[in-house]
């Protein structure tokens, strides 16, 4: 899949500005779609809740793969001092509104 970068404005709902704690996550399918399950365990509790669920198209996969290993090369690099990447990646069939 081609895939392209998009420079635009991100809008960040106020409730979402801190972010939602995750210590775990999972990887489930259905017949067409992956789901990306971020979760917080409990190892008292034995127990994880879902914080959210991301629903994507297998295709679209291999962009997360590699924007995450490029931010864990740059992080184990650790020398960086400038403002961090904010581009985002985006389908090349995916619809921008």
């Amino acid at each position: 899949m081609a895939e392209r970068r998009v420079d635009c404005p991100v809008t960040i709902p106020d409730n979402l500005r801190v972010g939602l704690y995750a210590n775990a996550f999972r990887i489930l399918q259905d017949q067409e779609d992956f789901f990306l399950d971020f979760l917080a365990y409990s190892s008292v509790e034995n127990q994880a809740v879902l914080i959210t669920r991301l629903r994507v198209k297998p295709e679209f996969l291999p962009a997360v793969r590699e924007r995450i290993q490029t931010v864990l090369v740059e992080l184990a690099s650790a020398t960086k001092t400038e403002e961090p990447d904010v581009m985002i990646q985006v389908p090349d069939d995916a619809e921008v509104n």
